[in-house]
C-alpha cells in the first residue's frame, strides 16, 4: 500500500464479513508491534507513531477473528508499504 495522501490504497485493513470480533496486527522486520488494533473502521496509516512514518518495507499482518458461529480464525500474511 501507499500511505501518500493521494487517496488511493492509504490505509492497510482487512475486509471483514461474518466476523464478530477481530484484532489486527502489524510487525515489523524484527518482530515488533507498529500497529494494533481492534476496530473495524480503522487501518494501518503506515506510521510507527502519530509523529514517526514507517519505513518503505514488507511488514507482517497477523488477524485473529471470531466469526459469528464462534468459530477462531487465524490469517497471517505479509504488507509490502511503498514510500
Amino acid at each position: 500500500f501507499t500511505p501518500n495522501g493521494d487517496g488511493n490504497n492509504d490505509f492497510f485493513k482487512p475486509i471483514i464479513y461474518g466476523i464478530e470480533s477481530y484484532t489486527l496486527q502489524i510487525f515489523d522486520r524484527w518482530g515488533k508491534i507498529v500497529f494494533e488494533t481492534d476496530s473495524r473502521s480503522k487501518g494501518w496509516d503506515g506510521s510507527i507513531s502519530s509523529s514517526m512514518p514507517a519505513q518503505q518495507d514488507n511488514y507482517t499482518y497477523r488477524v485473529e477473528a471470531v466469526d459469528y458461529l464462534g468459530n477462531n480464525r487465524l490469517f497471517i500474511g505479509s504488507v509490502l508499504l511503498f514510500r
